[in-house]
């Protein structure tokens, strides 16, 4: 299963553009979750492990930091909304 293309693009935008540093900012933050919030109210399902071995190609540039909040954002957001 590989992830659906809103998920896709929104990591790459945060890859390419927005968070490149070693560690979020408080906006980064609630913008992280507020995204994978909106994902799961719309019905839109991602593979977290799918979205692991993704994130973790795209980890060079990003700090553990800033791969471990992405990776608990959308586990969190998707548990919530499983309940």
């Amino acid at each position: 299963m590989s992830l659906p293309n809103e998920v896709l693009d929104f990591l790459r935008s945060l890859r390419d553009h927005n968070i490149n540093t070693s560690t979020l900012s408080d906006e980064d933050r609630v913008m992280i979750a507020k995204k994978f919030r909106e994902f799961n109210e719309k019905g839109i399902s991602y593979d977290l492990r799918e979205m692991d071995h993704w994130v973790e190609l795209a980890k060079p540039d990003w700090s553990y930091t800033v791969y471990t909040y992405i990776m608990y954002a959308a586990e969190i957001t998707r548990y919530a909304y499983q309940k």
